[in-house]
């Protein structure tokens, strides 16, 4: 199991620089457009939810004893697992902030995509038995970089001229 979860994520990762690349224009009726734009701010607005929520919850208000034991794996303390749970928390807590404040921005959507990859294969790596649980980060990972990847596919950039927004 574990050797297919490495493919898997190697298979993710691989898609990395494709995103950072992704430009699509979108034509057609407005209704098209006010979908697209729906669907956008659904998926934005869910991942710096999720960002939000493992970083205030698992990690700051009630630490989870999952968060500490990924940590320990390190062969640190508990006090010092906890204090980089917590640190996590806050930098989570930062992403799910930068994708709000950056809305126009595509960088913080490829950044979550390459996390996602990054941390399943760090959750793959020093706990294993975290993946067979009911909702693990195999699921919550893949769904959060399917969120970010289409989010990049709708991104539509815009630029200021002349005192109105114009799509580029």
């Amino acid at each position: 199991m574990t050797e297919l979860l490495l493919i898997v994520t190697c298979c993710l990762a691989a898609m990395i620089p494709v995103l950072c690349q992704l430009k699509i224009t979108h034509q057609g009726f407005s209704m098209v457009k006010q979908t697209n734009s729906l669907v956008y701010l659904l998926c934005r607005t869910t991942i710096s939810f999720i960002w939000l929520y493992h970083g205030l919850i698992p990690k700051l208000l009630w630490p989870h004893k999952d968060e500490i034991a990924m940590n320990m794996t390190f062969g640190l303390s508990y006090d010092a697992a906890l204090a980089v749970a917590q640190v996590g928390g806050l930098l989570e807590i930062g992403m799910a902030i930068i994708l709000l404040v950056f809305w126009r921005q595509k960088w913080p959507l490829v950044a979550t995509a390459a996390a996602m990859v990054g941390l399943l294969i760090f959750v793959t790596i020093t706990t294993p038995q975290l993946l067979a649980g009911a909702f693990n980060p195999v699921t919550t990972n893949i769904s959060v970089f399917v969120l970010a990847f289409t989010a990049l596919i709708l991104h539509q950039p815009t630029k200021m001229t002349q005192g109105s927004y114009n799509k580029v």
